[in-house]
């Protein structure tokens, strides 16, 4: 069976539904609220804890890796600290440990496993690649536990985000961006707060779950911006109170709550900062059987924009989308095929080269891009170009939300591959575009391209940020 889909991707989780049309199932995801291009999560972590009687050997780590290498192939080793308390009739004791913890990483490094005495923990780091993509990374990686352990119960779980958000300008009024912030009384200074600490633990599912939630000043990436780290750790308050049966099902219950509280600590003005994208409350994905046919459903002229800019990033892959509704495209499903992975799909391309996961994150990493109206005149030299040297798909996805973020609406963005005809290389290029081009745009890029040289310095490939002062095409 084959299977046709496209996934658009927000910040955050796609909300899943089972329906059936014509007697045959879809597979269909709404988009929810939410959605920013300018993702501010720098880590999310999901942890799992097994109770002390449950049975530990060396071997285990081993064997989780043999279940996970396909996506996680590269293997290291950490040392970390944990603290074991106790206590008598007449003092607490605590005993520091020094465990020895595995590492399955991604081939970015920007993902990765880590499995210990009794512990499973699956990270990923900035780009946050969506709760479509994490959550299945996660599933695997407790299943592949549970394979290889007799769990006799989960002490802990535990589903963090850390956010890190950078404001321009070095004062601000934290009321203007935190629903969650410092209160002052009056008879104390208000202007002269050098830095701050909050937080609180708040209850849900009657007790049994908590989220610790802080709130805290940092350094700034640049010296005239302020920047803050909201921190959710949402966890299970009471050991053995969910079982391994619910363990993924509670997963997915913490991720909408840790969702719903954060909405709650920001407001609309920092929705801006992350560019909300408002313009998809009826976005349509879904994956069907081959020769049906399904909608990318949009509801604005700017979703319209979206629909057309599909057709020309898959250019050979896509048949001719046929308008039928002010509201409405429909594609062929003709248009993109592989073999059955509702999961993750990946988008193949032309050649319809099989299915891997390297080739599922760079589909991923353009297409995110694309939703950011990043322009890709020969999108097949662009996926060719990450295929040869893919450590460059993470710093694409990086400096391309940095430039989003300085110029906004005001630039367009053209990722393409420059071919040099005097020593036969090639390397990315990353074109702005503006109508009317500001006096400063040359010493803008030129300071953009030195935040990134040391870690561009680290990369198989290169980048180079410039403009060609055409006009946006």
């Amino acid at each position: 069976m084959y299977y046709v889909s496209i996934w658009i991707s927000g910040r955050d989780c796609l909300a899943d539904r089972e329906e059936a049309v014509d007697g045959k199932s879809l597979r269909k995801s709404l988009t929810m609220p939410g959605k920013y291009a300018n993702c501010p999560i720098v880590e999310a972590a999901c942890e799992f804890r097994l109770t002390p009687d449950t049975k530990w050997d060396p071997a285990i780590p081993g064997l989780v890796y043999q279940k996970v290498r396909e996506e996680f192939p590269k293997r290291s080793q950490r040392l970390a600290h944990s603290i074991d308390f106790t206590s008598n009739s007449k003092r607490l004791q605590q005993q520091v440990r020094l465990n020895e913890r595995a590492l399955f990483l991604a081939v970015d490094g920007k993902a990765f496993i880590q499995v210990g005495p009794r512990l499973l923990a699956v990270n990923c780091l900035k780009p946050y690649p969506t709760w479509e993509v994490f959550k299945p990374r996660i599933q695997d990686a407790f299943r592949a536990l549970t394979d290889v352990v007799e769990t006799k119960g989960l002490q802990r779980i535990g589903l963090r985000y850390v956010n890190r958000i950078e404001i321009l300008g070095r004062s601000i009024n934290l009321g203007d961006y935190f629903e969650f912030r410092p209160f002052l009384g009056q008879s104390l200074p208000q202007k002269d707060m050098t830095g701050f600490l909050l937080g609180c633990i708040l209850s849900f599912a009657d007790g049994r779950d908590a989220c610790k939630l802080q709130l805290t000043n940092a350094a700034p990436e640049k010296t005239d911006n302020v920047s803050f780290v909201l921190d959710l750790d949402y966890f299970v308050n009471e050991p053995r109170a969910v079982s391994e049966n619910e363990a993924l099902e509670w997963v997915e219950s913490a991720h909408q709550r840790v969702d719903e509280t954060f909405e709650g600590c920001i407001t609309d003005k920092l929705r801006e900062l992350f560019q909300e994208v408002k313009s998809m409350p009826t976005t349509i994905v879904a994956t069907l059987p081959a020769k049906e046919w399904f909608q990318a459903q949009t509801g604005s002229s700017a979703d319209s924009e979206i629909g057309r800019n599909l057709h020309q990033f898959f250019g050979p892959h896509l048949a001719e989308p046929r308008r039928t509704t002010p509201a409405t495209w429909e594609l062929s499903s003709e248009m993109l095929l592989f073999p059955n992975d509702l999961r993750r799909p990946p988008l193949q391309s032309s050649q319809m080269l099989e299915s891997s996961v390297l080739t599922s994150q760079i589909e991923r990493a353009l297409f995110s891009l694309l939703l950011r109206k990043v322009n890709f005149p020969q999108p097949d030299e662009v996926r060719n170009y990450l295929l040869r040297y893919p450590d460059m798909t993470d710093l694409a996805l990086s400096v391309c939300g940095t430039l989003s973020a300085r110029f906004g609406a005001r630039a367009q963005l053209s990722l393409e591959v420059y071919h040099d005809p005097e020593i036969e290389d090639e390397y990315l290029t990353l074109y702005v575009r503006q109508q009317d081009y500001a006096e400063n745009l040359l010493d803008a890029l030129e300071e953009i391209s030195e935040e990134y040289e040391e870690e561009l310095a680290e990369r198989t490939g290169w980048l180079l940020v410039t403009t060609d002062f055409r006009p946006p095409g």
